[in-house]
C-alpha cells in the first residue's frame, strides 16, 4: 500500500533536452507521441527553437567578423559619388597651385589682396560643404576614413587645411596666373631689402619691404648674387607689371 502511494505521488521527470542537437531534437519531435507525453513535447519544441535561435546567432556573428577582416577595396574613380569627385578634384587644386608660385619671384598687387577676403571665404565654405557633404552622401568614403587614425583626423582637420590652402591660391597662385594672360607692360619699382634666412625653395633669398602698390615676398638669388649684396639696402627692380602683380625678371643695386 505505501509502495503504491509512494509511485503515485512521484513526479516522473523528462529527458533533459538542453543536452540534445539539433537533429535529435528533430527526430524526438517526430517520433514522440504529443498526446501521451505533452510537456515532454512542448519542452523539446522549446529546446529547439532555442538551439536554432543560438545558431543563426553565432553564424551571423561570424559573418560579421569575417566581413569587419576584409580590407576594404578603394573603389575607382567612376564608381565615386559625383560630389566625392568634385570635392576631390576642388582639395587636389588647392593642394597643388600654390606649388606654381613657389619657383617665381612674383609681387602680388595691393588692390588685390584688399579685395580677396570674399574669394578666400566663399572659397573655405565651398570646401566645408563639399567636404561633409561628400561625407554624408558617400558612405564607403566615411567608412573608409573612420578605419584608420589618419582618416578620422582627416574627417576634422581637412576644412581646416582647405581654408589654408584657399588663402594661398586666392592671394599668390590665381593673380599670377591672371598675370600671366593679362597685358603686361615693362616697369621698375626701387624697393628696400635685407638679407633673410635660407629655405628650402629659396636657399640665398631677400626679403623685400612692402611699397604703396605691391605687397612684395622675397627674391630668391644665385649663391654668388647673394653673397656680393649687403646685409640691407636698396634694390631697383626690373619686371612686367599687370593689373595684378609685378613679376621681377631683374635687379640691380641701388646707391642712392
Amino acid at each position: 500500500m505505501n509502495s503504491r502511494t509512494h509511485n503515485a505521488g512521484s513526479v516522473e521527470q523528462g529527458p533533459d533536452y538542453s543536452r540534445y542537437s539539433v537533429e535529435d531534437l528533430e527526430d524526438v519531435l517526430e517520433n514522440i507521441d504529443q498526446r501521451a507525453y505533452p510537456d515532454r513535447y512542448a519542452a523539446a519544441q522549446a529546446a529547439l527553437a532555442q538551439k536554432k535561435s543560438s545558431a543563426e546567432m553565432y553564424k551571423g556573428e561570424q559573418i560579421e567578423g569575417e566581413d569587419s577582416d576584409k580590407p576594404l577595396v578603394k573603389p575607382k574613380w567612376s564608381e565615386r559619388h559625383v560630389v566625392t569627385r568634385c570635392c576631390d578634384i576642388i582639395i587636389l587644386v588647392l593642394f597643388l597651385g600654390p606649388i606654381m608660385t613657389l619657383f617665381t619671384d612674383f609681387s602680388v598687387a595691393n588692390r588685390w589682396l584688399d579685395n580677396s577676403s570674399w574669394a578666400i571665404y566663399a572659397l573655405t565654405l565651398l570646401v566645408g560643404w563639399l567636404w561633409y557633404t561628400s561625407l554624408y552622401v558617400d558612405k564607403l568614403q566615411l567608412q573608409q576614413l573612420n578605419s584608420s587614425v589618419r582618416g578620422k583626423i582627416s574627417i576634422v582637420t581637412m576644412p581646416l587645411l582647405g581654408a589654408l590652402f584657399s588663402l594661398f591660391l586666392v592671394d599668390d597662385t590665381l593673380p599670377y596666373l591672371l598675370h600671366s594672360v593679362s597685358a603686361s607692360h615693362v616697369a621698375e619699382h626701387k624697393v628696400k631689402y635685407r638679407k633673410g634666412d635660407a629655405a628650402k625653395h629659396c636657399r640665398y633669398k631677400v626679403l623685400l619691404e612692402d611699397t604703396k602698390t605691391l605687397s612684395h615676398d622675397r627674391l630668391c638669388l644665385a649663391a654668388e648674387e647673394f653673397k656680393r649684396l649687403p646685409r640691407k639696402g636698396t634694390l631697383v627692380l626690373k619686371g612686367a607689371e599687370s593689373a595684378y602683380g609685378f613679376k621681377i625678371e631683374s635687379y640691380q643695386l641701388s646707391y642712392r
